[in-house]
């Protein structure tokens, strides 16, 4: 090809670049296409050409270029490394890790493939084994900002946060004016109790960049506010009005809903959920989940159960806390923790990987076909034991382990096969209570979490399906722990939970809140509470904000819920046989 045509191949490539970063995506995607019309031999072009589909989504495209540059260059570790992303982009782990292990093979001082091999080690749940590629990376190339920050995520989550610690503080040495160095330390001390500390951290990281909203967003989430923090709350409301990313805005607005809240100020806590809501909220709720449990949820059956008796673990270490989230799991789990036998692994997805290796849910149709293919004794005994050596990671001494991963209610049926002998508890907490607390966290990734009528539907689903089990799975396999009983008695409650997972009752479950491991999820405050009662009925301070997640909820209220919302004047559907002035 002429040099000519190589330098206009090129300058067609950079003006995509451009346009994506001036956020004109479309214009992108039309010059990626007129570019890949043509033939493109530069290697250089090539290169670039790959940057480019990755970035537009063109997943399959960037597999296509990247492999056809290996094809040029076989024995490039660079490009078998670019390969190996184009494969994870794809959600294809095993050829990415034979892809970047070869990579490493010819070429041990490259630092990106050990990033991306721990990237895939923490993919698969397994985060101490992310821990080693990330050293050795570093070893390589110790002024790399990214990989102090994966090494903080995995020492964290592999429960060494006392190493995650002095890495986030190198962290912070190495980029000291950038707001996200302070925003990471600043939640390692966090998850660690370490709240004034955090606070400072998170200050910090705010007068660094104002527009920062991750770290309005956590300061919110530990401190209490109140009207002496008025001059703080008209600068975050003032922020808003300045140009920043969509998310570090919605970021903000939930921050704010939450300061509001703290202050009583009712109405304004709601605009601002609303609002940073809205920002985030995509153009359409998946409900992947929800169809894919209808057709396969009907496979497991008793009658399975028995004729697969037998070939799964007999351990019963784990402990599976399911539920929705903002229902008390992080509360149950951290009492679990508390005792001398137990532990907590957070939650981990190593289950709902499971049941994709297992029953290959790409083809939903062939479900049972496969899940009966795939569940003689020998691949059950490979895969209960890769769970288990991800559950017992640092946590060898532990007889009770929890994985409090909400959304393995999909998964009991499955769960049971691997693990006839795990505790299965169901958290519950009042369905208005909790579908409002979900509605007023930050939940990135969860697509129902940013509209109330997605969130009544995921609930109502989520009950549904936990009927199902309850009339399928043995009886008494299911524990429910209803969080409204547990913060009116907590020692009974407690008590109750300890002798259901078979450990005898230690009076230090009941400090829960002194347990020194670092906590990582939402409700990683509370948990450092003793029990508190503020967090029942929480609804009753939004009024007529939640009458319509009131009339989609009804089925599921109880009397005195329905009482409360007759009192408040709101219209319900359902006629109520209720004298409420008795």
């Amino acid at each position: 090809m002429p040099d000519s045509d190589n330098k206009n191949i090129n300058r067609e490539i950079q003006q995509a670049f451009q346009y994506l970063k001036k956020g004109n995506q479309s214009e992108a995607q039309a010059t990626f296409n007129e570019i890949v019309a043509q033939p493109v031999k530069d290697i250089n072009n090539l290169s670039q050409l790959g940057s480019l589909a990755s970035q537009l989504g063109e997943k399959v495209a960037a597999i296509n270029i990247y492999s056809e540059i290996l094809e040029r260059f076989p024995d490039s570790p660079v490009h078998m490394d670019n390969l190996a992303q184009a494969y994870i982009d794809n959600g294809m782990l095993l050829q990415a890790e034979k892809m970047l292990n070869k990579a490493i093979e010819i070429n041990p001082n490259l630092h990106l493939p050990y990033i991306r091999l721990s990237g895939l080690a923490i993919a698969y749940g397994n985060f101490a084994a992310a821990v080693e590629p990330l050293e050795k990376a570093l070893q390589i190339k110790p002024s790399d900002p990214a990989i102090y920050t994966n090494l903080v995520t995995a020492l964290t989550h592999s429960g060494r946060p006392e190493e995650a610690y002095d890495y986030a503080q190198k962290l912070v040495r190495l980029e000291p004016n950038k707001a996200e160095s302070y925003h990471m330390l600043g939640r390692i001390l966090n998850g660690l109790g370490k709240f004034d500390e955090a606070v400072s951290n998170f200050e910090k990281s705010i007068r660094l960049d104002k527009t920062f909203g991750y770290s309005y967003l956590h300061l919110s989430s530990i401190k209490k506010f109140s009207s002496d923090d008025d001059a703080f709350i008209k600068q975050a409301e003032k922020t808003l009005e300045m140009s920043m990313p969509a998310i570090q805005r919605s970021s903000i607005h939930f921050s704010l809903g939450k300061i509001y809240n703290d202050c009583k100020e009712w109405d304004k806590a709601f605009e601002h959920y609303d609002q940073g809501n809205l920002i985030g909220k995509p153009a359409i709720c998946d409900m992947t989940a929800e169809e894919v449990f209808k057709k396969t949820h009907k496979t497991y059956t008793r009658k399975l159960f028995q004729k697969t008796e037998g070939l799964g673990s007999d351990s019963d270490i784990p402990v599976f806390v399911v539920g929705m989230p903002r229902s008390g799991t992080t509360l149950i789990e951290q009492i679990i923790a508390s005792h001398p036998e137990g532990a907590g692994a957070g939650e981990l997805t190593n289950i709902s990987r499971l049941n994709d290796v297992i029953c290959k849910i790409e083809n939903l149709d062939n479900y049972k076909k496969e899940l009966t293919r795939n569940i003689d004794e020998g691949s059950l005994i490979k895969h209960t034991e890769s769970y288990l050596e991800v559950l017992r990671s640092t946590r060898e001494d532990a007889s009770r382990v929890v994985d409090k991963m909400p959304d393995n209610f999909l998964f009991l049926g499955l769960i049971n096969i691997l693990f006839p002998n795990a505790h299965i508890i169901h958290a519950v907490r009042s369905p208005l209570d909790t579908c409002l607390s979900c509605y007023f966290q930050f939940f990135r990734d969860v697509s129902w979490s940013y509209d109330l009528e997605w969130v009544a539907k995921r609930y109502k689903f989520y009950r549904k399906a936990m009927d199902y089990w309850e009339s399928v799975l043995p009886e008494n396999k299911i524990i429910e722990v209803r969080y409204e009983n547990m913060i009116a008695d907590p020692e009974a409650q407690a008590k109750r939970l300890i002798e259901s997972i078979g450990l005898q009752w230690d009076p230090t479950c009941l400090e829960f809140y002194n347990e020194k491991r670092s906590v990582n999820t939402a409700s990683l405050w509370q948990v450092r509470q003793p029990v508190y009662k503020s967090s029942s009925k929480r609804w009753l301070n939004y009024g007529y904000h939640i009458e319509k997640l009131a009339n989609d909820l009804q089925e599921f209220l109880e009397d005195d819920e329905v009482e409360e919302l007759i009192k408040q004047g709101m219209r319900l559907k359902k006629k109520w046989n209720l004298n409420i002035f008795k």
